[in-house]
């Protein structure tokens, strides 16, 4: 009876810890109730990865902690969950801390954001992670991000400031298609900018850096007021349609043009000879 009771008390002290895959409610910065997932035994994320995390009525500013206590246990916040946020039209600001790793797919789709700092211990934006914030004006991506997602910024049509972290690698497709800025500083860490990756934008100069080596198809389309362009040696491959429908392109000279070292255009007529 006495070793019946032992494993009784056992199971009982086991099941008031969360499991991995389990998750809870937390009532967190004053009266905003938030999803959180187990994913080790000491961290979560916010949301379950696959429903929104708040209510979607969720207004006004989010800080969300670096950790929560559950059931006596202190879980740290490594992630922040796919469509964590998704449609959350109301909220205006989310304070990441400095403990997140990971942003999901999608995790602020179409919200409210006006604003957003990436902080630099996190390493990968998914997919669509602002895609169509259509109040979001600025924002800042830390140098722990290496790699941007596919359609991170796209038709974010307010995104006038942008900041890239220094050791970003890689700009996503249509990552920022459609975005208000006229200019950006692209880092000399990138080394690839993606197919549709500045599409539509109101881009007025660009001045790639040295060692970028692919400039995606049509990277640049549809930017009708980028008029300067400056492309460095180290581009190997400059894909279809990168500068078509921009002044640039459509005041290049007769003949042969080069973009770098790459032969990028023939304008006119070409030779039968």
């Amino acid at each position: 009876m006495k070793k019946s009771l032992t494993l009784l008390g056992l199971f009982l002290c086991i099941q008031a810890y969360a499991g991995i895959g389990d998750t809870f409610n937390l009532v967190i910065d004053g009266n905003k109730e938030v999803t959180f997932k187990v994913t080790n035994d000491d961290e979560v994320q916010v949301g379950d990865g696959t429903n929104i995390a708040v209510a979607n009525t969720i207004s006004g500013y989010l800080t969300i902690p670096s950790s929560v206590v559950e059931k006596g246990v202190t879980y740290k916040v490594t992630a922040i969950g796919r469509e964590a946020f998704k449609n959350c039209k109301s909220l205006e600001s989310v304070i990441i801390p400095n403990s997140v790793i990971e942003i999901g797919w999608g995790a602020f789709y179409g919200s409210g954001l006006t604003s957003i700092t990436i902080p630099n211990s996190v390493k990968y934006l998914d997919d669509e992670v602002c895609c169509e914030c259509s109040n979001l004006v600025s924002a800042t991506i830390g140098d722990g991000v290496t790699a941007i997602g596919w359609s991170v910024f796209r038709s974010c049509r307010n995104l006038t400031q942008v900041s890239l972290g220094n050791n970003v690698k890689c700009i996503g497709g249509y990552s920022f298609s459609g975005c208000k800025f006229s200019n950006i500083e692209i880092p000399y860490s990138v080394t690839e900018i993606g197919d549709y990756a500045f599409s539509s934008s109101k881009l007025k100069t660009i001045d790639i850096p040295d060692g970028v080596k692919r400039i995606g198809e049509c990277a640049f389309w549809g930017c009708t007021y980028l008029e300067s362009v400056i492309i460095p040696n180290s581009v190997e491959s400059i894909c279809c349609g990168a500068f078509l429908l921009t002044k640039w392109d459509s005041n290049l000279p007769e003949g042969m043009n080069y973009a770098g070292l790459v032969a990028y255009k023939y304008k006119g007529t070409i030779p039968a000879d």
